[in-house]
């Protein structure tokens, strides 16, 4: 959803047609108390980014760990439909048109009765409006402080910036009854590396760079390519192959980048642009992950890998990846005002900076732990 999140127009439309629009069906609409007993059909609508959804794969799987287990089908926009396939249990996945919510209502309604619908956005008005037409028995969704989007939920769970999003997520699916607390995890299909292009996994271990963030205003999250450069130099000096993951939109930034790296001595793969699953695996066979926090971070926490994640105005507490123990570090930058993000746009300055106060040294001595927890050769 990168386009519609950093879609200026799209988000003003969203809030000043949208507002009006949630308080005047919550108006109509008469709440209920709580959610059926039997839960046979469960919707859950998530329209975020691919790291939204990969968190929410925890909360998801202690859905799905409930007596009798309940049909779940997942609402999602086009760049998360391969995470919400990768989700353990799932019965149906649904893409929706974001930029066509006549023809996304048309196709919530079409589903048919639903006995509980979850709304895991945290702020667009136009999660709201699709939860209000959807045909469900009980609407649960977040009351985001000042996003004025909660009056067409039966139930609306105060969404925090005091708790990881993670937390956020438990808390809204434990209104079905969960009690479970998994990790996210997701299970692509082992065929996927097909989506690989030519030879793309070395025959030796290697580690995956993910320099460009997506979503609103990404470049505030960006860490200098002569810092990545410095990084592969020294992973290429312990041993490791270096292959530079991306969005078909940072083919010629992650060029860019290799060719910085060879003028270093090392040599690096751009893949930019391979799909979402074959990511997966590609990530899930790494010796390590080096990775801005996007999407992608949260896909490699998911796999397992040892992961290695800059964060500048995005909050480790807030949104860091959730590792398995000792399988990742997470440096957030220095500078006095980072992090400044909760929702997603709330940028504290108009050029920001601060991701450039993580030192590569940290980095690398970082990648040496894992990598040497691992059984990898130092790094540097």
């Amino acid at each position: 959803m990168a386009g519609e999140r950093g879609n200026t127009v799209l988000r003003l439309l969203d809030r000043w047609a949208g507002v009006p629009l949630v308080l005047l069906a919550g108006l109509a609409r008469r709440k209920r108390q709580a959610p059926p007993a039997a839960l046979r059909r469960v919707g859950v609508l998530c329209l975020g980014c691919i790291g939204d959804l990969v968190l929410l794969s925890g909360p998801l799987a202690e859905l799905l760990a409930l007596r009798p287990q309940p049909q779940l089908t997942v609402f999602c926009s086009r760049p998360n439909q391969e995470i919400a396939r990768m989700i353990p249990g799932v019965a149906q996945v649904v893409v929706l048109p974001v930029k066509r919510p006549w023809e996304a209502v048309r196709l919530v309604r079409a589903c048919g009765l639903f006995d509980a619908w979850l709304d895991s956005g945290q702020w667009p008005r136009l999660n709201a409006l699709l939860s209000f037409a959807a045909r469900a028995s009980f609407k649960a969704g977040f009351k985001s402080p000042g996003q004025h989007r909660h009056y067409v939920y039966d139930a609306a769970v105060p969404h925090l910036r005091t708790r990881h999003e993670l937390e956020n997520f438990r808390a809204l699916v434990a209104l079905l009854g969960t009690q479970e607390r998994a990790l996210p995890k997701l299970s692509p299909l082992p065929g996927a590396l097909a989506g690989l292009p030519g030879k793309a996994l070395p025959d030796q271990p290697y580690a995956v760079l993910h320099p460009f963030p997506g979503g609103y205003r990404s470049h505030m999250k960006q860490w200098p390519l002569e810092h990545w450069a410095e990084v592969a130099a020294g992973l290429c000096a312990c041993g490791l192959a270096v292959l530079i993951s991306g969005a078909p939109a940072d083919t010629e930034g992650n060029q860019r980048l290799v060719n910085l790296i060879k003028a270093n001595g090392a040599n690096a793969t751009n893949l930019s642009g391979v799909r979402v699953e074959p990511t997966a695996l590609l990530l899930a066979h790494a010796a390590l992950v080096v990775s801005v926090n996007t999407g992608i971070m949260h896909l490699a926490a998911a796999m397992g890998t040892p992961l290695i994640s800059l964060n500048g105005p995005v909050s480790v507490a807030r949104w860091g990846a959730v590792t398995q123990p000792g399988r990742g570090e997470a440096l957030q930058s220095p500078r006095g005002c980072a992090p400044c993000l909760h929702l997603g746009f709330e940028y504290g300055c108009e050029h920001g900076g601060c991701m450039a106060d993580i030192t590569v040294e940290a980095v690398l001595a970082a990648a040496d732990r894992l990598l040497a927890a691992s059984g990898q050769r130092a790094a540097g």
